[in-house]
């Protein structure tokens, strides 16, 4: 089983102000504060684009807004998206709530890269966003971190957290939905800037340091993972380094 989260794009310009905290707080979306779709407007698109439109699929607690996380994740403030409860993603680290809060709806593009680090995986729980809007910039960044409950005991085996960022439009030609591109993957490591990239997407099988339960797993890219065992603002057991989507 593969637990995933997605964001489909057009194109986008993220612009984010910073303000320092000194504990991660995160509010999910779907109660009084915001919807999902507002969420996108007030708090992921900068300036400088013009919006058309917005959908989410999934259950609106799968989503919210963080701040004051720069001293543990490296970003200060953005957005969540989980295949679980946003709102559990606030430390203490420990086991999250077994139960999860998607609505079991799948995603071809979600699948195929699924099942190319596993085959055979299925996908759960899904979070999408898809964004359609018209910029004024012709350069995409996007900064995020990934992290998984999963890490390190999950590491090698079925059980595959993924996450996905793929955009089209004029003049890109991918092998996914909509002649989309998935362009979160994996830093190649000859590049100090970050803004080179493998061909590798971002899962916990592709970035780990090992599964100490199995001396047989060899770690992917542990340059990248960061071990989060003890932390008191971050509940996932692991987190890699800060990736840029570019395009």
């Amino acid at each position: 089983m593969t637990n995933s989260t997605k964001l489909l794009l057009s194109l986008f310009f993220l612009a984010l102000n910073h303000s320092i905290q000194a504990q991660l707080n995160v509010i999910s979306a779907g109660g009084t504060s915001f919807t999902p779709e507002e969420l996108i407007t007030n708090v992921f698109l900068g300036e400088g684009v013009t919006v058309t439109n917005i959908t989410y699929a999934g259950n609106p607690t799968q989503v919210g807004y963080f701040n004051g996380a720069v001293a543990d994740i490296g970003l200060d403030r953005g957005i969540v998206m989980t295949t679980g409860q946003a709102a559990d993603a606030a430390g203490p680290q420990s086991d999250l709530p077994s139960s999860m809060a998607g609505t079991s709806n799948t995603d071809p593009d979600l699948v195929t890269i699924g099942q190319v680090i596993q085959p055979g995986a299925d996908v759960n729980d899904v979070a999408v966003y898809e964004i359609t809007f018209i910029p004024v910039a012709d350069t995409l960044r996007f900064r995020y971190v990934f992290a998984s409950e999963e890490y390190p005991e999950y590491v090698c085996t079925q059980f595959n957290d993924v996450f996905g960022f793929f955009i089209s439009g004029p003049g890109i030609s991918g092998a996914y939905s909509n002649s989309s591109e998935n362009i979160a993957l994996i830093p190649d490591p000859s590049d100090p800037t970050g803004l080179t990239f493998t061909t590798d997407p971002v899962s916990i099988s592709n970035v780990n340091n090992g599964n100490p339960n199995n001396t047989g797993c060899v770690p992917s890219y542990p340059m990248y993972y960061n071990d989060n065992e003890g932390s008191l603002n971050l509940a996932y057991d692991g987190y890699t380094h800060v990736f840029t989507a570019q395009a």
